[in-house]
């Protein structure tokens, strides 16, 4: 009986991550806070999922993995978002001096 590659599984979970701030580095617009809490959501159920189906092999796996991918892109987007909430409007800037 061969031992779980974990390590493996955390590194591909770790990329997909990656994957996904990458992902989202790429969007040329911000979507709004509430679409990214959403993805958030549904990134932790397919997390849990994948961490419950983790004996069914590839299935678990690629849940996992999805689960990261979205992840990455909702926490990254969700992070972009609030900061540019806080800017500051370019009418009320005003000239430096």
């Amino acid at each position: 009986m061969r031992a779980p590659a974990t390590g493996h599984r955390l590194a591909a979970l770790l990329l997909a991550w990656l994957a996904g701030a990458a992902l989202q580095l790429q969007e040329r617009s911000v979507l709004p806070w509430a679409a990214y809490v959403a993805l958030t959501a549904i990134a932790l159920l397919a997390l849990a999922a994948g961490f419950a189906w983790r004996r069914r092999g590839r299935v678990g796996v690629l849940a996992a993995f999805v689960g990261a991918v979205v992840a990455g892109f909702a926490i990254t987007g969700w992070q972009a978002s609030s900061r540019l909430d806080d800017a500051l409007a370019p009418a009320l800037e005003g000239p430096i001096s």
